[in-house]
């Protein structure tokens, strides 16, 4: 966890006030899982944003994150 937002902040400290648009999110298979895609536009660069979700039996949580520089 402390990796992750260390990781994150350094991203969003060199690319700050961007915009975030979703492109993509698909329904929840049979073991919970959901994927959303969206695009972060910062400084005229555009990242491709990868979230992947998983439903437990009381909450969901974050699995993953991918960010790459499209």
């Amino acid at each position: 966890l402390a990796q992750a937002e260390m990781i994150l902040q350094s991203f969003f400290q060199k690319n700050p006030k961007g915009t975030f648009v979703f492109r993509y999110k698909n329904t929840k298979s049979a073991d919970g899982a959901v994927t959303v895609i969206g695009s972060y536009v910062c400084k005229g660069s555009s990242y491709r944003s990868t979230f992947q979700f998983r439903s437990g039996k009381y909450e969901t949580k974050l699995e993953s994150i991918g960010i790459v520089k499209e």
